[in-house]
């Protein structure tokens, strides 16, 4: 059963002299150009809003290209976090969870926006779910570490994915694909093809379609979970009238489906009132939790609405225009996304079945940004730019709450909100080269951001507790407008004796604007000024060195960093009114050391890996109390009384969430050719983590898993067999602690995908 499986291996830990084995290294290039003869290709990326060699670039970068996703079977960005480390990505009930060096969003808010942003093909996607479905047919992936307040401008105080997926080709070709992992009886098609419709026209069109039983057993029923669906369509159009002008345009429709958004959760140190056990109730079926570790997952729930599950139906397009003359480049990047998240039946929260009812958020988002860089032929030349987006989300709940064992009654409560978001900002950069060698880039971007929302909540349930929090029902809440201004600057020194040896040092910082608690149980509608929260900001800087060795056979990456973060947006729950508060009560230091290099061995063999050291600690919050079994050191006594009446603790020094103190990668791969137009490929990879924090409540031991791959490529065929976690360590990607009882006995975690092993087969022409 894999309740039992996971008590075995997420509470398991390896030993530390394990750990230490993997080394120095870095992950696997993006956009790459051909080498000098022996040494490594050279990696380009735009982490500048330029197109410059990643050895060139004066921040952390880790670039993957499309071949290294697909060698690894990583057709969707939850995944990622598998090669590389210090970030973690997860699904949750209301938000995606995003964290790079243990700072991001917890997912339990719709309120909140991400710390980590997402942009694709130079769009800006926010608030919302984004992360599940399928990231295919992809040209390049770079993760961008430590704030990114000038290029990308719009919330990435904690860092940025900035993905690129591919473009029309010259010639018409293509592939199709299809594969199938065992584990979750997972079956997937995909295909593209690509070629020119007229001189200065190509088209590239995408398919994918995928579907699986599902990775886990759930204990009371035997069923698969999740049961995720996925289909995709996308389309690029690339117009080149000339050197001087191009434009792309991108637009995608797909629509992810599964069995919800807990059902890969399971229950742990479940309990009710005085530690007895909670009920378990179900419609049409009762019982009690057993109050063992790790007792089930849930089921597949069947209500009065019928079988439980969440359906992400989106649509995206992006436009970009490249104008170019003697003095620089114009570029303008349109984007429109538009998703809905449609969450129907029951969901668990708790150690009884918790919500049933629905939940439905949809986020219509329009942007445009204008930039120009200069191309002087002088030691100084200027980026320039302007950014608008203009956002406007709904967010409709109506769950019921079955019997609690603090409440022992079952309540309604019904809302609808509207948000509007208007943001416009505009940012410089001036580009010194002071001496050939040695380079200053100060830079800063203004930032102008207005919220408005409106709430009504359309029933409230006759529980004294709840009724007074939440109002009187019928009535519509306007909290007044949000608005925050802001100017983060940057600076950066870059020295550069030679082509194969760089250095630098820079100064960043970064802003989140504030915003509204949203969430379903927040309190208290009758004060609208506690809904609304306010600005996150950070500022700090970096030193690192990138170089070149052996005659490029080897290259190397290393950096420390320091980011203090004052104003984190956190949430406090009150179990008594079973009400969420949002408070700027959080400061954290983020503090660390990366290493990390790639080298070829000769042979047809390349060892690449990272290893990262990262002290991410809260200075200043008081948060949820937290039982004796999932206290952290240094937590104080549970004896600060919190606004909303409930008792909280401080976690100043403890560890923030996400942010193992260790973590890293290594990598051996090697490449052969074995027969006549017949290539042999073959990795093997090893991901290790030491124990972190997740959801500031639940302790994670440390791990180690390990990837496998192999392929043949023969002629236009591919056949590939790729494991990844092949010793099947699972771990929590997200936690809460009591959600909605009063026990501080429980705890809900949403389980990591275990073990993988696919088959695939491809066909290029």
């Amino acid at each position: 059963m894999f309740a039992t499986r996971l008590k075995r291996r997420l509470f398991s830990r390896p030993a530390l002299t394990t750990a230490i084995l993997f080394g120095l290294g870095a992950s696997p290039p993006g956009h790459t150009q051909q080498a000098a003869s022996g040494g490594l290709e050279e990696i380009i990326v735009s982490a500048r809003l330029r197109k410059e060699a990643v050895t060139e670039t004066p921040t952390v970068v880790t670039a993957v290209t499309g071949e290294m996703l697909e060698q690894n079977g990583i057709t969707d960005i939850k995944a990622l976090a598998a090669i590389v480390p210090n970030i973690h990505i997860a699904p949750n009930f209301l938000t995606d969870v995003i964290y790079i060096r243990g700072i991001g969003n917890p997912g339990t808010n719709v309120g909140f926006e991400q710390q980590v942003g997402l942009f694709i093909d130079g769009v800006y996607y926010g608030n919302g779910n984004w992360i599940n479905g399928g990231y295919i047919d992809v040209d390049s992936v770079e993760v961008l570490e430590g704030p990114q307040g000038v290029y990308f401008g719009k919330n990435t105080i904690a860092g940025a994915f900035n993905i690129k997926t591919h473009d029309p080709t010259g010639t018409w070709q293509g592939y199709v694909k299809a594969g199938y992992e065992a584990v979750a009886d997972e079956r997937y098609t995909e295909g593209a093809v690509s070629g020119p419709l007229t001189d200065s026209l190509g088209v590239r069109l995408v398919a994918r379609g995928m579907a699986q039983e599902g990775w886990a057993k759930a204990d009371t029923s035997g069923t698969s979970e999740p049961g995720d669906n996925d289909k995709l369509l996308r389309l690029t159009l690339a117009l080149t009238q000339s050197e001087d002008f191009d434009a792309n345009f991108k637009t995608q429709f797909e629509e992810f489906r599964n069995n919800g958004p807990t059902a890969t959760s399971i229950l742990l140190h479940c309990g009710g009132r005085n530690n007895t056990p909670a009920p378990l109730i179900r419609f049409l079926q009762g019982g009690s939790a057993s109050c063992a570790l790790n007792t089930n997952i849930p089921t597949v729930q069947y209500t009065h609405i019928g079988k439980a599950y969440v359906d992400e139906p989106s649509y995206t397009t992006a436009l970009t225009m490249h104008w170019r003359n003697n003095y620089g480049e114009l570029t303008s990047v349109t984007g429109l996304n538009r998703y809905g998240y449609y969450s129907i039946g029951l969901q668990n929260y708790s150690s009884f079945d918790g919500i049933d009812g629905y939940n439905t958020n949809s986020n219509l988002s329009v942007s445009e940004e204008l930039r120009y860089q200069t191309k002087l032929d002088y030691p100084v030349n200027f980026l320039g730019g302007v950014y608008v987006q203009h956002s406007a989300f709904d967010n409709h709940s109506d769950p019921i709450l079955f019997p609690i064992a603090q409440q022992g009654a079952i309540f309604t409560v019904a809302k609808h909100v509207h948000q509007d978001d208007t943001s416009k900002s505009a940012f410089g950069e001036g580009q010194w080269k002071i001496i050939d060698s040695l380079e200053l880039d100060v830079a800063g971007r203004m930032t102008w951001e207005d919220k408005t929302a409106v709430w009504v909540e359309d029933s409230v349930a006759p529980l004294a507790a709840a009724q007074a929090a939440y109002g009187p029902a019928g009535v519509a809440i306007n909290p007044g407008g949000v608005s925050n201004y802001n100017f983060s600057p940057q600076a950066i020194l870059t020295w550069k004796p030679d082509t194969d040896v760089m250095a630098y040092v820079s100064y960043r910082t970064g802003f989140l604007a504030g915003g509204y608690n949203l969430t379903t149980f927040a309190s208290p509608r009758t004060a609208p000024s506690t809904l609304v929260f306010g600005e996150e900001k950070v500022k700090g800087g970096e030193i690192g060195t990138k170089f070149y060795l052996f005659e490029r056979a080897v290259q190397v990456s290393a950096d420390t960093y320091y980011y203090s973060y004052a104003g984190l947006q956190e949430n406090v729950f009150n179990p008594q009114a079973i009400t969420y508060s949002v408070q700027n009560a959080a400061q954290s230091v983020d503090k660390g050391v990366e290493l990390s290099g790639v080298g070829k061995l000769g042979g047809g063999f390349k060892l690449s890996g990272n290893i990262a050291y990262n002290n991410s600690t809260f200075e200043n919050y008081v948060g949820v109390c937290l039982p004796a079994y999932a206290a952290h050191p240094g937590v104080g006594p549970c004896n600060i009384r919190a606004p909303n009446g409930s008792y909280t603790e401080s976690f100043a020094g403890v560890h923030t969430s996400f942010a193992p103190l260790w973590a890293g990668r290594v990598q051996l791969d090697y490449s052969a050719d074995i027969a006549a137009d017949t290539t042999l490929r073959a990795a093997l990879a090893g991901n290790f983590s030491d124990k972190y924090i997740v959801g500031d409540v639940f302790n994670q031991y440390g791990w180690v898993r390990i990837d496998a791959n192999l392929a043949v490529d023969y002629g236009a065929w591919t056949t590939a067999l790729i494991g990844r976690n092949l010793g099947d360590v699972l771990s929590c990607g997200e936690s809460q602690a009591r959600p909605l009882t009063s026990s501080p006995q429980e705890l809900r975690c949403v389980v990591d995908r275990g073990r993988e092993v696919r088959l695939e087969a491809s066909y290029r022409f």
